[in-house]
């Protein structure tokens, strides 16, 4: 239809600050499907690779099983966008799978990086410490013993620190509480 390009709503702010769960990748990924809509998944996956490689630096292994197990994790529930945590993730299979996760993450900090490399990594993160704080907000928050409370409200004060870190402020339109659920600091409505 003649159309020379094509505007991906959603990879990043409008100051040009990154979406945390890897939209700058997707964007690029979108390209090169557009470029060769008949690739195979061999090709898919390999400029997957060279992305996170390119962009994350030699973490980039440690990512990629990362994004592969939060994949494998969002196929147990059918959604479409702009839905909670919940409508997207079965929690008890989020908490089945913390361990693991959290030394993934520990791995890919450990690695050395550039400094932009880093702050990219740590970027990317906060997708992950949201999903988490919103799996353990029952077990830990609501119901947990105080020493259980007081390691749940840490963990959500490092998200609120990267978060402002990162110079996101817009995506917390609700009230923040440290012991409340991070769900609840974006003030979610139905009117997407």
């Amino acid at each position: 239809h003649g159309a020379t390009g094509m505007f991906l709503n959603g990879t990043s702010l409008s100051d040009g600050t990154a979406y945390p769960d890897f939209n700058i990748m997707r964007g690029y990924l979108f390209d090169r499907v557009y470029r060769n809509a008949e690739m195979s998944d061999g090709e898919y996956n390999y400029h997957i690779n060279g992305f996170l490689k390119a962009y994350y630096g030699d973490s980039w292994r440690y990512l990629r099983e990362y994004m592969d197990i939060m994949n494998s994790l969002e196929k147990s529930k059918h959604h479409v966008s702009h839905f909670k945590p919940g409508g997207a993730f079965d929690f008890d299979e989020v908490r089945a799978n913390i361990e693991k996760l959290d030394s993934l993450w520990e791995k890919i900090e450990s690695i050395e990086a550039s400094e932009e490399q880093r702050f990219r990594i740590e970027n990317e993160k906060i997708s992950w410490l949201y999903i988490r704080q919103c799996a353990l907000y029952e077990s830990m928050s609501l119901t947990g013993t105080p020493a259980e409370r007081s390691e749940y409200m840490k963990y959500c004060e490092e998200l609120y620190n990267i978060i402002l870190k990162h110079d996101m402020p817009t995506v917390i339109s609700g009230s923040v509480q440290f012991d409340g659920s991070p769900e609840d600091w974006q003030g979610w409505t139905d009117d997407y």
